[in-house]
């Protein structure tokens, strides 16, 4: 499940252009999808767009797999029940703490299809309005992710992605170690400190850019946001 964790991201990294503070500075958890969150709002929802790059004799091909989470929260960051949510008309499920996620089924494997934009849905409760909302941004662009075969703990370990467009702020993990970045930055350098806390074995190297806007529904601030995820498989010495 992707929990979204309350513990802020302040650290910079390096950058091939100017590089400008993420404004606002956002939460985000250390799962293997990383979601951003925001501490000044009273819900958040989040699609998040993963892709990988298959290799077939016709060349490379990328493949989208869309997923999906919505929080919201009361004055003191409790989760909330907000009856039923939904995002292009396939409903999210709503867990046990009253977080809502959507993940891939055997019957729909790449999940959810953004193709069309983001038309959330959800129908209130006691607890919070109704509202119905399509944000028209985009999602980040994210060129290919770069890095060492082999992380080694001990020196330093540099993500870079090729290329990134229309993101407010960037997520970059070694095996959910995150640091978060301005949106115009490709190359990010995790030192052996921070690095000494992921276990050795398979692991995983991620780039996260993603865009949000907030609106207003019956005096409650919703921050949407929308992220593209990319992925390599490393191996943690």
């Amino acid at each position: 499940m992707l929990f979204l964790a309350i513990s802020f991201a302040f650290t910079g990294c390096n950058d091939d252009d100017d590089e400008d503070e993420p404004d606002p500075a956002p939460t985000q958890n250390t799962d293997t999808d990383p979601t951003p969150n925001f501490p000044m709002a009273d819900a958040t929802l989040v699609a998040v767009d993963t892709k990988t790059s298959q290799e077939t004799p016709l060349g490379t091909f990328d493949i989208f797999i869309g997923t999906a989470v919505g929080v919201f929260f009361d004055g003191n960051q409790n989760l909330l029940d907000a009856g039923t949510v939904s995002i292009n008309g396939s409903n999210l499920t709503k867990n046990s703490n009253n977080s809502y996620t959507y993940f891939p089924s055997l019957t729909e494997p790449e999940g959810l299809s953004f193709t069309t934009g983001t038309d959330w849905d959800v129908s209130g409760s006691a607890d919070f309005p109704a509202f119905t909302a399509s944000p028209g941004f985009d999602f980040p662009f994210v060129g290919n992710i770069s890095g060492d075969d082999t992380v080694d703990r001990t020196t330093d370990y540099t993500i870079n992605i090729s290329s990134v467009a229309d993101a407010d702020s960037i997520i970059f993990l070694v095996n959910g170690i995150a640091k978060t970045t301005a949106g115009n930055v490709t190359s990010c350098t995790f030192s052996a400190s921070e690095l000494a806390g992921a276990s050795a074995g398979p692991g995983i190297i991620q780039a996260a850019p993603y865009a949000f806007d907030d609106q207003e529904f019956s005096n409650k601030t919703v921050y949407f946001v929308k992220e593209t995820v990319v992925s390599k498989s490393v191996t943690i010495e």
